[in-house]
């Protein structure tokens, strides 16, 4: 497994995101990954961020992994992806994938909606729709959305 640089994102006036950093050289693309109300790194993903953000590394990706500063609330969960987004924006990433599991599912497609940056593509995995209705629309033209669930979600 790849691994990856500790990167605490600091908020002016709200404490710190901590975030995992896998970085790949020359790379122009980046995943954020967050997880659900589980709190922690991949809840309820588990093992499944590290093993795909290391993968990816190998096709030139970068990723970067967020834990929530309180995964049970989804405004401030739409504030640490934005903080993540705007890091990898600086940190010279032109296209950026969000993916979340569970509540981060409907954090990323809030945080897409509601980013001055441009967001390329949008992961969803088994999310809740509480809070996503009124701004699904509102995704760039040229934002992909990706809903997965599975048979019993």
């Amino acid at each position: 497994m790849a691994d990856y640089q500790r990167v605490d994102l600091e908020l002016l006036d709200d404490g710190v995101i901590e975030g995992r950093f896998y970085g790949a050289p020359a790379a122009h693309a980046a995943v954020l990954w967050v997880g659900g109300t589980g709190g922690g790194w991949d809840t309820p993903a588990r093992n499944l961020y590290p093993t795909l953000a290391a993968e990816l590394t190998g096709d030139n990706i970068a990723s970067l992994r967020l834990k929530f500063r309180r995964p049970r609330e989804l405004e401030i969960g739409v504030q640490d992806v934005l903080a993540g987004v705007n890091y990898l924006y600086h940190e010279g990433f032109t296209k950026l994938a969000l993916v979340g599991h569970s509540l981060g599912g409907a954090v990323v497609i809030r945080a897409a909606a509601e980013s001055r940056e441009p967001i390329n593509t949008v992961v969803t995995l088994a999310t809740q729709s509480n809070g996503t209705q009124s701004v699904v629309g509102q995704l760039g033209p040229d934002c992909s959305l990706l809903l997965l669930h599975g048979d019993t979600d």
